[in-house]
């Protein structure tokens, strides 16, 4: 009966001390959902700032090649028109 009694404080024991370490991780998970939460819109946000600045850059990009073929003078005989068939 001594081993029955003892077998019980034991499991009792080991119950309530899983109990505080389950109510410790519940905490800590609060915690680090916060912190993925805002890690997340941190990389959102620098996602769509990259994309922003790599249109931004491509379409100047663009406009100062147009600005350029317009201002060049257009040849009169192209390098292609030489070229044998």
């Amino acid at each position: 009966m001594d081993e029955g009694k003892a077998d019980d404080e034991t499991m009792r024991s080991l119950e309530t001390e899983f109990a505080a370490k389950r109510a410790e991780w519940q905490r800590n998970r609060e915690k680090f959902r916060l912190l993925r939460f805002l890690s997340f819109g941190l990389l959102s946000l620098v996602i769509i700032g990259g994309l922003i600045a790599f249109s931004i850059i491509f379409t100047r990009v663009n406009e100062i090649r147009d600005e350029r073929q317009a201002l060049s003078p257009s040849p009169t005989i192209s390098p292609q028109s030489l070229r044998p068939r």
